[in-house]
């Protein structure tokens, strides 16, 4: 990213900005190894398409980098009492919850509920059952049920 926007701010290509692509090759670095792909991401028409290529960057980051363990926080009451009320209300449009009551800690039946939902939301990556969870995943999910 740093790359392509400096050459963007050393005049970038004479016919304007339209798209912008990021590759990077690992040996298995794709999804569950199955290809070499760590990251392709391609933008092909956008007004800002390095701006459009950092946010689709942050999406993959999200739902396909595993957790650093600096962003690994522990399930506390205070955070489940949080999360409760999503899983004991969503999926939305469906008759069976993740939760069916409210349990308080982060018993077994609630692990079980938050990882359904993880998967459910394709933080696939990033699913843990050893009662701590991923503060940006977490920060993911109260951003998109604030509004």
């Amino acid at each position: 990213m740093a790359a392509l926007k400096a050459g963007q701010a050393g005049g970038g290509d004479k016919r304007g900005m339209q798209s912008a692509a990021l590759l990077v090759v690992r040996k298995n670095g794709g999804y569950l190894g199955a290809n070499d792909r760590f990251i392709d991401i391609r933008v092909y028409d956008a007004r800002d398409p390095i701006a459009e290529l950092e946010r689709l960057l942050a999406l993959h980051k999200l739902h396909f980098f595993p957790s650093e363990p600096k962003d690994l926080m522990p399930l506390t009451p205070a955070l489940v009492a949080r999360l409760e009320p999503i899983l004991l209300a969503e999926p939305a449009n469906q008759p069976e919850k993740w939760l069916k009551r409210k349990q308080g800690s982060a018993t077994p039946e609630f692990l079980e509920a938050l990882k359904n939902f993880m998967y459910w939301e394709n933080y696939d990556v990033r699913v843990r059952m050893d009662g701590k969870v991923d503060r940006v995943v977490v920060d993911d999910i109260f951003k998109k049920r604030q509004g």
